[in-house]
């Protein structure tokens, strides 16, 4: 599998990023296990874990049986921080659940309103200096606050090593010119959600199965069922069918064939699944199919 840069960091991370957010809840500790093996297999080195309590503890379970485990990465999410004891709880409860002693890479969300900028910097600054993570990135931050944020850290010199940001065919986070402004404070970016919740996938274009995520949480799709998203899926279909990909495949090849794009985050219900969504960074995409697919998705 190929690998990103971090370049802020000048630190190397798959294209293709393992996610827990099924485990512990539709993924028990033997199929857990299988992915694992198989993304592995399939060249992948990194490992997005959340902090839930089951997946935190089967992640360190599968981190301890792995013979290679120095060259593998675990990446951790800490979000909406609101003080300084906040977060050293939030870090040691998942140091405890997963049994490791460090993650290579933190991502954070501050609740911007009621943290000062000086208490951001001596909670990075905790993280860091007691070697509780290699690196640090923001998760799901608005850009403008992300420009704040970065230049007091900088000034500390704590570089921000990425970006973590909601990007697919039908949602992206940041504005045309904040990927721009990215671009020109060299913020690498990770996109998280590359298939909307599923509606990439296909399995929503003629019914809603009984056991699916749409079924149980449809408030949270609300937002993305719309007519303009139903036709970038459609699209998106036609598109597959010619090539005789699956959508969700092709929809990661469009992501990844995006030069700002670092890694993609992905999560998957079974490991023959996730099998299908390893093969997307194999694809080779057309160049007309990509700026196709780029005025379907028609970001501003």
């Amino acid at each position: 599998m190929q690998a990103g840069l971090l370049k802020r960091v000048n630190y190397r991370v798959p294209k293709l990023i393992l996610g827990t957010q099924n485990w512990g809840e539709y993924v028990d500790l033997p199929e857990a296990r299988s992915q694992l093996r198989t993304y592995q297999a399939a060249g992948g080195f990194a490992l997005d874990i959340s902090p839930n309590s089951k997946a935190m503890a089967m992640a360190g379970e599968l981190l301890a049986e792995l013979t290679d485990r120095e060259s593998f990465q675990v990446h951790l999410n800490l979000s909406q921080i609101t003080n300084y004891s906040h977060a050293q709880d939030l870090m040691s409860n998942a140091l405890s659940q997963s049994g490791l002693d460090h993650f290579d890479l933190t991502w954070l969300s501050f609740d911007f309103y009621n943290l000062s900028l000086n208490e951001i910097v001596k909670i990075s600054q905790s993280f860091i200096n007691y070697e509780k993570t290699r690196y640090l990135g923001l998760l799901s931050q608005p850009f403008w606050q992300t420009v704040f944020l970065d230049e007091r850290l900088m000034s500390e010199k704590i570089p921000i090593s990425g970006l973590k940001i909601n990007w697919s065919l039908l949602q992206r986070s940041l504005s045309k010119s904040e990927i721009q402004g990215s671009e020109f404070f060299d913020h690498s970016l990770i996109a998280t959600s590359p298939t909307a919740l599923g509606l990439l996938t296909g399995k929503y274009r003629f019914s809603t199965p009984s056991d699916s995520l749409l079924a149980r949480s449809g408030k949270d799709f609300q937002h993305l069922l719309t007519s303009a998203n139903q036709s970038k899926i459609e699209a998106l279909a036609t598109a597959a069918a010619g090539l005789e990909l699956g959508l969700a495949e092709l929809a990661l090849a469009w992501l990844l064939a995006h030069d700002q794009v670092t890694g993609v985050l992905i999560n998957a219900r079974n490991t023959a699944q996730l099998s299908q969504l390893l093969t997307s960074s194999t694809i080779d995409l057309p160049t007309e199919l990509f700026e196709a697919l780029n005025e379907v998705a028609d970001f501003e």
